[in-house]
């Protein structure tokens, strides 16, 4: 009887844990389910964001490419006008080359007019015994005041632009030192005139292109010896 009555009570237990887990199933695929939504709810807005983004990002590169163009144009227009100078440059020189040799040869050719002037009855003029005195010779570190400017105004030069021993002497002649001063102020400038060779030779790489023989020729026209605009080529890679 009593086994009787024991089987229906286990039937009855084993439905209700059925059942029970039945409902918590339920519930835990009913919370796994609202996760999922919010899930892909979180999906969804990153996509957006992303989405914005990239948008952003397309409209921040061609900004980008406009600004690059705009200085691509300025940057050509800037070399055009540097060519422009240095070609007015080199012409300039040359004109005044052309001007000097030209004054130069005048003076040569103009005739020295030889003036008489009336003779007078001399007169007969006792000589006098003039002590003559010693001449004081001038010391090699007594520097005129002309030469100490030369050099500074050599080396202030040199601290804008490279030049060569003759281009140098010649640009102070043309701030109105003599010859003299002007070789003696680039003669104490301390440059080293391989290394004004190479710096120049960079110079002109920096705004065109020059083939080997074009950049040795163009030193030596701005006063460089063969040997110093060898080594300037050779310093800048060929």
């Amino acid at each position: 009887m009593r086994v009787k009555y024991l089987i229906p009570v286990l039937i009855l237990i084993v439905i209700f844990s059925i059942s029970l887990m039945s409902c918590q199933a339920s519930a835990v695929s009913k919370e796994l389910a609202k996760n999922v939504v919010e899930l892909q709810t979180e999906i969804k807005e990153k996509d957006s964001e992303i989405i914005e983004l990239k948008d952003e990002l397309k409209q921040v590169k061609k900004e980008l490419q406009s600004v690059q163009s705009e200085l691509d144009k300025d940057k050509k227009l800037a070399d055009e006008k540097i060519d422009t100078l240095e070609s007015d440059i080199v012409e300039l020189e040359r004109a005044k080359e052309d001007i000097t040799g030209e004054e130069e040869k005048e003076v040569e050719e103009e005739p020295e007019e030889v003036v008489e002037e009336p003779k007078e009855p001399v007169k007969p003029v006792e000589e006098e015994v003039v002590e003559e005195e010693p001449i004081e010779e001038k010391k090699p570190d007594e520097a005129t005041l002309g030469e100490k400017n030369a050099v500074k105004k050599a080396l202030d030069y040199l601290a804008y632009t490279p030049f060569s021993y003759s281009g140098l002497v010649k640009q102070l002649e043309y701030e109105g030192y003599t010859h003299e001063e002007a070789v003696y102020g680039v003669d104490r400038c301390g440059a080293d005139w391989n290394e004004q060779a190479a710096l120049k030779a960079q110079d002109y790489l920096d705004y065109s292109s020059f083939s080997r023989t074009e950049l040795i020729a163009q030193l030596e026209y701005e006063g460089f010896t063969r040997q110093q605009a060898e080594y300037g080529v050779q310093a800048v890679g060929y």
